[in-house]
């Protein structure tokens, strides 16, 4: 009789299990749970009279703060507030709430591959003027301290009139922050030469390769802008841009967010140093750990007229909240 009942509620446990879908079930319980979100960045805006679209670089994590390797489910994304904004010389005008759509999402990750990252500085006269006391540096910095891999490698460069690497690849941390302190401020901006001299660094390393390249005014070599996208695209080059404080005119930004664009990476522009350690850090996991590319579709209630707009994005991810604003774009 005891074995009987032995028998009977291992049976009976075991049916409980499978009805209810127990450790072994590969159901909704074994689905990582997001807890926070951040966007790394724009990676592009198309947008047109009727609308357009906005793909967005997007990180998740879970209760332990570590980056979750995998894409975004789409049916987890929610948008909860859209809204396009007319830019006047002096004000904000005619917000009006649009319509917005989750079209895709794609996962890139790079926790699995080797790293070959160029940080490339600008050290030109007009820092004294953007970046009095040095905190492109600081936030370069920021970048060196998310957790890479042993046969992970960075470079450090600077660029004005020339280009001086001031370290070639290492995984020494000691190394290249004491190679981010020697950037210096003289001379004028010549960023396209200097991408073309780094991206031969980068030739011919095994894995992926990154530049992450700041500046803060209008390259005196825009001719070269096509090499570099070019030079990019055939060896498999991704390019970050960071364009800092306002010494740029609409065609500079075109070009800064044209490479990055182009060559898969995102783009940046801000006004205040004291922000970019955000923007280094972002950037970082992009490059080191991976990201989540999510393309949305931007329906307005009616034609927009031509002039210059800013679209801010609030929404959640399985319940964890994003928010993006100040994303700029013209209508011609």
């Amino acid at each position: 009789m005891k074995s009987f009942f032995k028998v009977f509620s291992f049976f009976l446990v075991l049916g409980l299990m499978i009805g209810c879908g127990g450790s072994g079930s590969s159901g909704s319980d074994d689905k990582i749970q997001v807890r926070s979100v951040d966007v790394l960045g724009t990676k592009n805006i198309d947008m047109k009279k009727e609308g357009g679209t906005l793909d967005l670089s997007l990180a998740t994590y879970d209760d332990n703060k570590e980056f979750i390797q995998q894409k975004v489910d789409v049916d987890d994304i929610k948008i909860t507030k859209a809204t396009i904004t007319k830019l006047s010389r002096t004000r904000a005008i005619n917000e009006i709430v649009v319509e917005t759509k989750v079209e895709s999402s794609l996962f890139t990750n790079k926790s699995n591959k080797v790293k070959n990252i160029v940080i490339d500085l600008d050290s030109t006269g007009s820092m004294y003027l953007n970046d009095p006391y040095g905190k492109r540096k600081d936030a370069a910095k920021k970048l060196l301290d998310i957790t890479r891999n042993s046969d992970d490698k960075i470079a450090v460069a600077e660029f004005d009139y020339s280009t001086t690497i001031l370290a070639d690849f290492t995984n020494d941390n000691a190394i290249l922050k004491s190679a981010i302190d020697l950037v210096s401020n003289s001379g004028s901006t010549y960023m396209n030469d200097s991408l073309l001299e780094v991206e031969d660094l980068l030739i011919g390393k095994n894995g992926t390769k990154d530049i992450v390249i700041l500046t803060d005014g209008i390259t005196a070599d825009p001719y070269k802008h096509d090499d570099v996208i070019k030079k990019a695209k055939q060896n498999d080059i991704t390019i970050y841009t960071i364009a800092l404080g306002d010494d740029f005119d609409d065609d500079a930004i075109y070009d800064l967010k044209d490479l990055a664009n182009k060559t898969n990476g995102i783009f940046a522009k801000i006004k205040d140093p004291e922000g970019l350690n955000k923007i280094y850090k972002n950037f970082g996991v992009a490059a080191i750990k991976g990201s989540s590319t999510v393309k949305f579709k931007i329906i307005p209630p009616k034609e927009l007229s031509p002039g210059r707009y800013k679209l801010n994005l609030e929404g959640t991810i399985a319940g964890a909240p994003f928010k993006e604003e100040n994303i700029n774009f013209t209508i011609n």
